[in-house]
């Protein structure tokens, strides 16, 4: 335990040097440099998810799909995008990412529950002969109504997903009218005046030209509603957040201002919302997979760049950070030695970078020690010194801090738990097995 104390105490003024530390007003160049290193030094890929940052921001959202030619492609194009993901890990669509996703797909907002699969029946089968899917955004899907949906999806019969509307209590309504105006579809409310779920039809589905659903999260690109009528709800919804920010202290609930104030902003940002659509080329499906993979990383960190800041790459970031621990006095000697362990990690990054590359580790350290100068790093490829700004060696701080954070929680985990249990498996099955024997009679000798 007090091994542990030791480690989160210097956790503790790590993370906060760090942040202290980091360049921040991070540049359209530094994004490039950064999305080179992550991409194997693909510079296009660097000016494309510059521009997607520049256009979408922080918030903004970002998805990556197969491309259909050589070269990478970035669309802007209008985008909902909301907290509520698939109601079924068995929607899931591309196993590799755990995402659901639909092409061209009909749009089903209905503010009830939904517990009888033969309700849907009729919508789904007109979907159907269309050749499209639908996706289901409802209060709820549940028992045997999910359960039939799925059963019909694994087996190809229909192309649906389920997720549930954005927004809580009253405030829900609002949101599914919002979801309606921006899809084209009708909403079908909880009310006299909208039609039962087997009545219902084509012409009252939005529309869109993708959906992609993750467990969490669901992003609707290209939703096809009118433009014109959702920048007026927008100019509406603006007018009425001024109101409230016009009104006096002390005139009504401040509480509950606030809470008005902040469901008309988020509303408003979903109504104006953006989303891109980076389409990842390449000469064959492995290889735009492979590259999908390193592009999204390279996204990823640009975003965590622009949230904190950057530093020297390489490991050299978390090297610099050994001195502000030298002074650095604990409790007692098992906290101090809790600190020890921190020191050699934090050094232990930059040793396995340049080793991997065949330098000296401790000459590289010792040059790098010589220096006063914190932006001072390697590029261990070119064997070149330099401010890591213009050599291009950069690290997002917040990656930096996180990867620290998660190894110290497992560590202190570890060693403060006096058992661990794990499944150890029996591999004497495989004893005398042969896969060329297996492949010409078919036999398996672990059956």
């Amino acid at each position: 335990m007090q091994l542990k104390k030791g480690l989160d105490l210097a956790l503790a003024l790590v993370e906060k040097h760090l942040l202290e530390s980091a360049v921040t007003g991070v540049t359209d160049d530094w994004i490039e440099k950064m999305s080179a290193v992550a991409t194997k030094n693909e510079p296009k890929v660097g000016k494309l998810l510059a521009h997607a940052l520049n256009e979408l921001g922080l918030e903004g959202q970002l998805t990556f799909q197969l491309g259909n030619g050589r070269d990478d492609e970035l669309d802007i194009v209008d985008g909902i995008h909301y907290e509520q993901g698939y109601l079924s890990p068995y929607f899931i669509t591309d196993k590799t990412r755990a995402e659901a996703v639909l092409d061209n797909p009909y749009i089903l907002l209905y503010d009830r529950e939904i517990n009888d699969l033969m309700d849907l029946i009729p919508i789904l089968e007109e979907v159907r002969a269309e050749g499209r899917s639908l996706l289901i955004i409802a209060e709820n899907v549940i028992d045997k109504a999910l359960t039939g949906l799925l059963l019909n999806l694994t087996q190809g019969v229909f192309k649906v997903v389920a997720v549930k509307p954005s927004g809580f209590g009253d405030r829900r309504l609002d949101r599914f009218k919002d979801l309606a105006l921006l899809t084209g579809g009708q909403a079908i409310l909880d009310d006299y005046s909208s039609p039962k779920l087997e009545h219902v039809t084509l012409d009252m589905l939005g529309q869109a030209q993708r959906v992609v659903v993750t467990e969490t999260s669901i992003t609707i690109i290209g939703a096809k509603g009118d433009k014109q009528l959702a920048k007026q709800r927008i100019e509406t919804l603006r007018a009425q957040a001024d109101f409230i920010l016009a009104i006096k202290p002390g005139e009504g609930s401040a509480s509950g201002n606030k809470h008005d104030f902040d469901e008309l902003e988020e509303r408003i940002a979903l109504l104006a919302a953006k989303t891109g659509v980076f389409s990842v080329g390449g000469l064959a499906d492995f290889e735009i997979k492979e590259r999908m993979v390193r592009i999204e990383n390279a996204y990823m960190s640009a975003k965590a760049a622009l949230e904190e800041g950057v530093l020297a790459g390489g490991g050299v970031g978390l090297f610099r950070c050994i001195k502000m621990l030298d002074s650095v006095i604990a409790e007692n000697a098992e906290q101090q030695q809790g600190i020890i362990i921190m020191k050699l990690a934090l050094i232990a990054p930059l040793q396995s970078v340049t080793r991997n590359a065949g330098l000296n580790s401790e000459a590289v350290i010792a040059h790098l020690m010589s220096s006063d100068d914190e932006h001072l790093t390697i590029d261990t490829q070119r064997h070149l010194y330099g401010n890591f700004l213009e050599i291009g060696i950069i690290d997002p701080v917040k990656v930096m801090r996180l990867a620290l954070r998660n190894a110290v929680s497992v560590v202190t985990t570890l060693i403060t738990t006096e058992a661990i249990v794990m499944n150890v498996p029996d591999l004497s099955i495989m004893d005398g097995y042969s896969p060329e024997w297996a492949a010409a009679t078919r036999e398996d000798p672990r059956s």
